[in-house]
């Protein structure tokens, strides 16, 4: 367990400085997540996961996506579609920004996303289910809503964001996803798919039926039932993305969008 956290304390501590003035000088947030911050967001998702499911072959996936050093050559070979003369940002697991603008649009916004995420299924949905509908546990694992299969879920649903590159667009002004082939041939549900079975993590039918609705309609290949799982998923990444980060940033009143 040491060693795996330690990856990713030297992850954050070799985060190039020029990602971070590129975000302040955006203003995305009246301040940006400190390393410290960053630290400790990092080292409680690894711990929730490590405590949630112990699964080497997801932990090898998710290591695989934390250095932004280690990787981002890789990652920028790959770009075709910028300018030669346009900066492309590798950002990695740890440090990616959860949107390109709507919400957690900043350096390590995607860890701060996914726990909050699941914070409120543990402490607030779960809570619910148990003790005021009076749902057994059995109940909830005969419709596959455990800690591990949410967890895993709400990884998947945006874990293609790790393997992304960013560039500052003058002309939109926000950032913009850059081009390669992973995200030229593969939907967003097949990114996050291929980087799991690239390192021989097995999707049972629940999660891939489930991940292909637990987006709310961004899904290129949705099932046509949509599963319990992949509805409280969808609703927890809503409650996230549409309601605490607007509140924190300031802008609930103009950032809400339809359900």
């Amino acid at each position: 367990m040491n060693n795996f956290l330690n990856l990713y304390t030297k992850a954050i501590s070799k985060m190039p400085q020029r990602y971070v003035d590129e975000y302040q000088k955006l203003n995305a947030l009246s301040s940006v997540v400190s390393q410290e911050d960053m630290l400790n967001q990092s080292h409680r998702l690894m711990n929730i996961i490590w405590s949630t499911f112990n699964d080497p072959r997801w932990i090898s996936a998710l290591e695989s996506i934390a250095d932004p050093v280690l990787h981002e050559h890789v990652i920028l070979n790959e770009d075709r579609s910028i300018k030669s003369n346009t900066e492309v940002m590798y950002c990695g697991l740890m440090h990616a920004p959860a949107a390109k603008g709507y919400h957690h649009n900043y350096i390590g916004g995607l860890v701060k996303h996914l726990i909050e995420m699941f914070d409120a299924w543990k402490f607030c949905i779960k809570p619910y289910f148990l003790n005021y509908l009076n749902w057994s546990e059995a109940t909830l694992e005969l419709n596959n809503l455990t800690d591990s299969n949410v967890l895993k879920l709400i990884l998947m649903h945006d874990l293609h964001k790790a393997h992304l590159t960013f560039y500052w667009s003058e002309e939109k002004k926000a950032f913009q996803y850059g081009n390669n082939a992973f995200t030229q041939t593969l939907s967003t549900d097949s990114q996050s798919i291929s980087i799991l079975t690239k390192h021989s993590v097995a999707l049972d039918p629940v999660l891939l039926a489930a991940h292909s609705q637990a987006e709310g309609g961004w899904s290129k290949n949705p099932g046509k039932v949509t599963t319990a799982l992949s509805k409280v998923v969808y609703m927890l990444d809503e409650f996230s993305g549409s309601i605490i980060a607007p509140v924190n940033q300031g802008t609930a009143l103009g950032n809400f969008r339809p359900i």
